[in-house]
């Protein structure tokens, strides 16, 4: 079940970019136009699921793309046409992200040797799929972060799960001084406001502002990856700025040089859970959940068909650095079974965007804070 904070919409995008075994080639060293098509399935799914929940929200896209094309090559036709549209990038692990993936399969539903061989990197358990082993493994893999994700309800029937997880943890490279922190007020909306937990630094950072939004950057200790903050301008809607995200407008709004800036940003700390099913069909991916038209032939001798896709995700944004963690489970189930300076003031005291990148401008969290708690 949804546990949420009132006030936080947020996004969280994981994309990665590394070498990885996978059903189809990936080149070690990822080309722009992947860390392109990547990034516009997570402004999509972002766009697509902030249209339905207006209230938080916090997703990691990159991992919903990477447990779906573990199904690639079981399989054919219409079905595996849209699942090779997916984003194939594979992040690299290092101390501060971590991934893992597994397959989970009832001992009675036949899985061919060659599904299993194009999925390498994934653990196998064939067993009853149980949630608490399921989720057991979700909470190793997330550091105690994420440790109920499924209900045994959720598993009863499934022929096969799929699961991905991503865990993420990483200092700030200049940290925010606790004892600046204060409490302010927030805006939901214009009508609305509460206290937070408000952290402030003056600093030299990458910085753009325009017609649209301020946007800052923030990078973490090792400098392989950063967060960006995206504050939409007063009279720019939440909806406008992500469209212009998805259009070449981005190239425009990215910050280019480095500024000094006056920053106030909110603490955040929260858990968000969503069935993806509804939106991924609206994304185009119906097939794989359509009885009638999955075809999933080289998986099995059994037809089967995507039954649920659940994701539960965790963020922590405080002084010292940021934590977040995502799981992604896919149920299957069988049909018979910077001159002088100008200190630029950016009060993030409204809705605003954020993203953090590894060190090739992939997006590897993305979010929307509406509220906070």
């Amino acid at each position: 079940m949804l546990k949420k904070s009132p006030l936080v919409a947020l996004f969280f995008i994981l994309c990665f970019s590394a070498c990885h075994p996978k059903a189809t080639a990936l080149s070690c060293s990822v080309a722009k136009d992947s860390v392109s098509v990547a990034n516009d399935f997570t402004i999509s799914l972002l766009e697509q699921v902030s249209g339905e929940d207006t209230s938080s929200v916090f997703l990691s896209p990159i991992s919903v793309a990477m447990a779906l094309h573990m199904l690639l090559p079981g399989a054919q036709g219409e079905t595996y046409r849209v699942l090779e549209q997916l984003p194939a990038l594979v992040p690299d692990t290092s101390e501060a992200l971590c991934i893992a993936s597994a397959l989970w399969i009832d001992p009675r539903f036949p899985v061919y040797a060659s599904f299993l061989q194009a999925n390498p990197q994934a653990q196998v358990y064939q067993q009853p799929i149980q949630a608490a082993r399921v989720n057991q493994w979700a909470s190793d893999h997330t550091n105690g972060k994420i440790n109920q994700l499924l209900s045994e309800r959720e598993t009863q029937g499934l022929s096969m799960m799929l699961t991905n997880a991503i865990y993420f943890c990483a200092q700030w490279s200049m940290p925010f001084q606790p004892q600046a922190t204060s409490q302010e007020l927030f805006y939901p909306t214009h009508a609305q406001a509460h206290e937070v937990a408000m952290m402030h630094q003056t600093a030299h950072w990458l910085y753009r502002e325009s017609s649209l939004c301020q946007w800052i950057r923030l990078s973490y200790r090792g400098g392989s990856c950063y967060m960006d903050v995206l504050l939409p301008q007063p009279k720019v809607t939440m909806d406008k700025l992500i469209q212009a995200l998805k259009s070449d407008q981005i190239t425009a709004l990215m910050p280019d040089e480095v500024a000094r800036v006056a920053l106030s940003l909110p603490r955040v700390k929260m858990e968000y859970t969503r069935v993806l099913t509804r939106d991924l069909c609206a994304m185009g991916l119906q097939p794989v959940f359509d009885a009638h038209q999955a075809d999933f032939s080289r998986l099995s001798s059994v037809p089967s068909v995507v039954d649920m896709v659940k994701q539960k995700t965790y963020l922590r944004v405080d002084e010292s650095g940021t934590e977040a963690a995502a799981v992604t489970a896919i149920g299957m189930r069988a049909l018979a079974m910077r001159e002088e300076e100008k200190v630029h003031t950016m009060t993030v005291n409204r809705p605003y965007l954020m993203m953090i990148r590894d060190d090739k401008g992939v997006i590897l969290f993305i979010g929307k804070i509406a509220d906070i708690n």
